[in-house]
């Protein structure tokens, strides 16, 4: 059993020169490419074999993250004229603070701006001391392998998003935004899934998934930290929506980007399986003994898949 990542879908798109997404004509030549080559495992036999830790039907697991509104109006589409279904993993903090996530925000600065002219004032920015995650080998070795970016692009990414200490990372992201992106009104209000999109895809079928309140990486947090980013993001969905299937998806993934203390409160918070991010299938293995670190590979890995 394979499962599939994917963040932007969209169509051809001008103005925007460095965001790295998907065509929408690349999505559907790929699961047509899926359909014939894998063919896709059913909802029902996906669960069943999360409940009996064994894989029931080989095939494609759809997932989709960071509640992005392609989601919406490109991907439930295509898979509702399909016939298939898919797991969207929404991260909550838009609905509460009615702002982008910092993740999003460093790819916008880099979408619409050179990456070397933002990483040379983020350089102007930083500190050394702020850096205090630098010499972990597997945020320098093991982030953006698969991505095709400049070296500018990755740098700020790693800076950003592993490098510097949690406590530094928003005010700078902030202060490189309202520099770089003058007015992000327009942009916030179509760039997430609203909540009735939410309730619509819930109903129609898709599985809703919570991806954390802010995507932080969440082996840089405390466990107190990590509670509050797990639990409460999950506890909004379900507000939102009546769940019966409670599942995770751990940001940015990664060996390095969770901990013992993110695997002790999925299992402690009765999630029933959770997904990483690692090149391989999903295994009887993984059923029994990594269910809240489940294999995924990223959609670039596979014919049609590579994001502009």
């Amino acid at each position: 059993m394979k499962s599939v990542m994917y963040h932007y879908i969209r169509p051809n798109i001008t103005g925007v020169n460095n965001l790295r997404y998907l065509k929408l004509e690349n999505f559907v030549k790929q699961l047509d490419y899926f359909a014939d080559r894998y063919d896709f495992v059913t909802k029902e036999n996906f669960l069943e074999s999360i409940k009996l830790k064994k894989i029931i039907q080989k095939g494609i697991v759809l997932t989709f993250d960071d509640g992005l509104s392609d989601h919406y109006k490109y991907v439930f589409p295509e898979l509702t004229k399909r016939g298939l279904w898919g797991i969207f993993y929404i991260p909550t903090y838009y609905y509460k603070y009615n702002d982008l996530l910092a993740v999003h925000k460093i790819h916008l600065m880099l979408a619409y701006n050179d990456s070397e002219l933002v990483y040379n004032r983020l350089m102007d920015l930083v500190k050394p001391e702020m850096l205090i995650d630098y010499k972990i080998k597997e945020f320098r070795e093991k982030t953006y392998i698969n991505q095709d970016q400049n070296n500018h692009e990755k740098l700020v990414k790693r800076i950003l998003n592993y490098f510097i200490a949690h406590d530094f990372r928003s005010k700078i992201i902030d202060r490189l935004f309202n520099e770089f992106i003058f007015s992000a009104e327009d942009i916030i209000k179509s760039f997430y899934l609203s909540l009735e999109q939410i309730k619509n895809l819930y109903n129609n079928g898709m599985i809703i998934g919570s991806h954390t309140i802010s995507h932080p990486c969440l082996s840089k947090l405390d466990k107190k930290e990590q509670e509050k980013e797990i639990i409460e993001s999950f506890d909004y969905l379900s507000r939102i929506i009546d769940h019966k299937i409670n599942t995770f998806c751990i940001p940015y993934g990664g060996i390095h980007t969770f901990n013992n203390h993110t695997i002790n409160i999925l299992k402690n918070s009765d999630y029933s399986f959770a997904f990483n991010v690692e090149s391989k299938n999903i295994t009887n293995y993984d059923l029994n003994h990594s269910i809240y670190a489940l294999p995924r590979y990223d959609c670039n890995e596979f014919m049609y898949g590579e994001c502009n």
